[in-house]
């Protein structure tokens, strides 16, 4: 299960990053996207965090599905900035098919409470052509 494949990896104080890449890399190849599920799911917010990063990522089409989407969309209201900043850039490509999404994510994201979300959802609603007003 992948969530527990993360916390394997956060939890060995001698890896240096490369263990996730290769797990992303899998992601990238034929491993099913469907697997981060559970990840997107999980009580912990590292690993929901590492999930979002590896999602973020991947090419659009590994992951372009309704409840992927709707995942990373409530976890744009995450408790943890690291699960918030991932999921909102894993989002970008999506905003890009379904604009009234991006505005809905954007501008509630343009109110975060930590100035890089803030900064990033600006960022995004400049790319996306959305009044930041």
């Amino acid at each position: 299960m992948i969530a527990d494949e993360i916390l394997a990896i956060i939890a060995d104080p001698l890896d240096d990053g490369s263990r996730m890449n290769r797990i992303a890399d899998q992601f990238r190849g034929e491993r099913p996207t469907s697997e981060l599920r559970d990840a997107l799911l999980s009580e912990s917010a590292e690993v929901v965090g590492h999930a979002c990063w590896i999602i973020y990522e991947l090419a659009f089409e590994k992951y372009n599905s309704v409840e992927i989407i709707e995942l990373l969309t409530r976890l744009v209201s995450h408790t943890d900035v690291n699960v918030r900043f991932h999921a909102l850039g894993a989002l970008f490509p999506a905003f890009l098919e379904d604009h009234q999404l991006g505005v809905k994510v954007v501008k509630r994201a343009l109110g975060d409470e930590h100035a890089g979300i803030r900064m990033y959802a600006e960022a995004t609603a400049r790319a996306l052509g959305i009044c930041s007003q």
